[in-house]
């Protein structure tokens, strides 16, 4: 019998090929942004070394989180979303900076070429065909980190075509930079708050709402039947980790007796 070569990816290996697209996006961008002084790419370049930091983040975290001790049972994963909490602070005030720049700041002359008009075509290309791949893997693997990632992935398509239209529209005598400029920023802040959120609620060991507790536990008394009543409900919080571009988060595991 013949054994199947299609064995999945792990899920670690899709991170570090993240993180490596995520360098080329940065490389080029910080080029195209110094070379044109433009703000909306120095926006995009925000949005991608947003994700390149928590992807690095998340690498670090799933390392320490397997470093247990006597002190620290479930190994140092809090760490990771330590380190995730402060990047997204330092995302929402690069993201203050910029915005206060595109509303301002006074005009300052732009400089569109064929090459960065090139490279901002490539930077789009580069993160589609990607996230095609990453998608179909996660989906595979059924594997939300990769999906979520490869969505995110999706959005820098549409950010970084925002960029391209800014250019040539300058390119045409018709400024758009700095409008386009504050549609990135936002895009960045939601990025950053879905960090600093997702970081926040394993800080602060958030638990399930009590609505969805009531839920969960007819559904435990109605599997039960007649056969014994549910007497008490309690939850034994297990780690896990979190999707996207996110920290490792803390989910409940709950027990019927």
């Amino acid at each position: 019998m013949k054994k199947s070569t299609d064995r999945p990816m792990p899920i670690e290996r899709w991170g570090w090929y993240s993180i490596g697209i995520n360098l080329v996006l940065v490389a080029v961008h910080a080029s195209i942004a110094a070379a044109s002084g433009s703000l909306a790419v120095a926006a995009e370049l925000v949005h991608n070394l947003t994700d390149l930091l928590a992807a690095i983040a998340v690498l670090l975290g799933l390392k320490l989180s397997g470093r247990r001790s006597r002190n620290f049972p479930y190994g140092l994963y809090k760490l990771e979303n330590l380190v995730a909490a402060i990047l997204a602070i330092l995302i929402f005030f690069t993201a203050y900076e910029i915005a206060r720049d595109a509303l301002l700041m006074p005009s300052r002359p732009l400089v569109v070429s064929p090459w960065m008009l090139f490279g901002v075509v490539i930077t789009t290309a580069i993160p589609l065909v990607f996230s095609r791949f990453e998608m179909r893997a996660g989906r595979a693997a059924n594997s939300p980190a990769l999906i979520a990632d490869a969505k995110e992935y999706r959005v820098h398509v549409l950010t970084t075509g925002l960029v391209l239209a800014s250019l040539l529209a300058h390119w045409l005598h018709f400024p758009i930079d700095r409008v386009v400029a504050l549609f990135i920023v936002a895009a960045v802040i939601k990025t950053g708050w879905d960090l600093l959120s997702d970081a926040m609620r394993v800080l602060l060991d958030a638990s399930l709402d009590g609505e969805t507790l009531l839920r969960l536990r007819g559904i435990v008394e109605a599997e039960l039947g007649h056969r014994a009543q549910c007497r008490s409900f309690h939850i034994r919080r297990s780690r896990n980790r979190a999707p996207r571009h996110g920290p490792r988060s803390s989910r409940g595991r709950h027990t019927a007796h």
